[in-house]
């Protein structure tokens, strides 16, 4: 990958050079393979392109400044061995809303406003802990003691299984404890509940009054409760469930695999052909 870009960026300066402003862009754009496509004119040759350089922005460089980064931090820690007590702490927050009718209590088909529920669930959690074995923490910090989360990432598309069912994070966690002692901790969960209730009906005092009563009212109600507990162990892992696959990056990674997916299809299938916009 990094030989790849090398190229791409000596190939557009020899085209800036030039002159040649559409070449420098091309060869900015995709690798040599598909760069002759463009020149060609090939169906997908540029959506393939941008595709295949999204793909290697989100799964290629974006993770590998992050080792970098990780590998020297990880690495300065372990060079300087320190045995002072540290603390981390990370909180989560989840938020459901729901709607239901509000129905009369004399006749029941008949909605006579509505029940709108907020709630916030947060969880912060906060730990104090020692290195005591630094080589041990360096390692499983690098991912040298962590093979089935390498094996996992070897797997084709595993990674699209990741936004359904979270496997790859969780396998990457098994490690995390290793080389560390436990000082303290605690755990704060909170749950705030907002309930706003709005009631409009319209009613007639005798079935042939020419006059009705209107009544309105609202009715709010809010609940806060808190727990908190010390911890007296290092949190335990939990098998990871079904989560909400869609988001923007999401949607934006799987346009990209869908583009190259049939583009490579296109070039290996006689006769197949496959318009994408």
């Amino acid at each position: 990958m990094i030989t790849d870009t090398a190229d791409r960026i000596t190939r557009s300066l020899i085209c800036l050079k030039k002159g040649n402003i559409i070449g420098a862009t091309d060869a900015l754009l995709a690798n040599r393979k598909n760069a002759e496509r463009i020149r060609k004119k090939m169906r997908l040759a540029k959506s393939k392109a941008l595709a295949d350089n999204w793909l290697e922005l989100q799964y290629g460089w974006k993770p590998l400044l992050n080792d970098i980064d990780g590998a020297m931090r990880s690495t300065a820690n372990f060079l300087v061995q320190s045995d002072a007590i540290r603390e981390v702490s990370a909180s989560s927050k989840i938020t459901t809303k729901g709607i239901a009718g509000v129905e009369d209590l004399l006749y029941p088909q008949l909605r006579i406003g509505y029940r709108n529920t907020t709630t916030d669930y947060v969880t912060r959690m906060g730990l104090r802990f020692r290195i005591d074995d630094h080589l041990k923490s360096y390692l499983a910090q690098t991912g040298f003691t962590n093979p089935l989360n390498l094996g996992w990432e070897l797997i084709p598309f595993s990674f699209v299984v990741d936004w359904f069912l979270p496997i790859g994070p969780y396998l990457s966690c098994l490690n995390s404890w290793d080389g560390l002692t436990f000082v303290d901790g605690y755990r704060t969960d909170l749950v705030h509940e907002f309930v706003f209730v709005e009631i409009n009906v319209r009613e007639w005092p005798t079935p042939d009054a020419g006059e009705f009563w209107n009544k309105y009212g609202i009715w709010t109600r809010e609940t806060i409760k808190m727990d908190r507990v010390k911890l007296t162990s290092l949190p335990s892992k939990r098998f990871p469930s079904l989560k909400n696959p869609f988001s923007t990056t999401h949607a934006l990674n799987a346009l990209a695999l869908m583009t190259t997916t049939f583009a490579e299809m296109q070039k290996e299938i006689p006769g197949y052909a496959f318009n994408f916009r």
